[in-house]
């Protein structure tokens, strides 16, 4: 276990090559107190999930799953 507290800001930063995270027998999980970014300066963003990819907010969500199914669902869908 690795567990680290820090009152401040921390970053990682590679100059020339990837940076990965893994959990081998477990999620990985993010979050925050405010916005909590995703984003990439010159290329796509990918989500990929091998059964099921799910975007939520509020009343309103996306499923999409591994057998071709989207489901919108919302208070107003249009």
């Amino acid at each position: 276990t690795l567990s680290t507290l820090v009152k401040s800001d921390v970053t990682f930063v590679s100059q020339e090559g990837n940076i990965s995270v893994q959990a081998s027998k477990g999620k990985v999980s993010v979050g925050g107190k405010q916005v909590v970014e995703l984003k990439s300066a010159t290329d796509a963003v990918t989500v990929t999930g091998t059964t099921k990819v799910v975007l939520s907010v509020g009343a309103s969500s996306i499923t999409m799953d591994a057998a071709g199914t989207i489901e919108i669902k919302g208070v107003n869908v249009t």
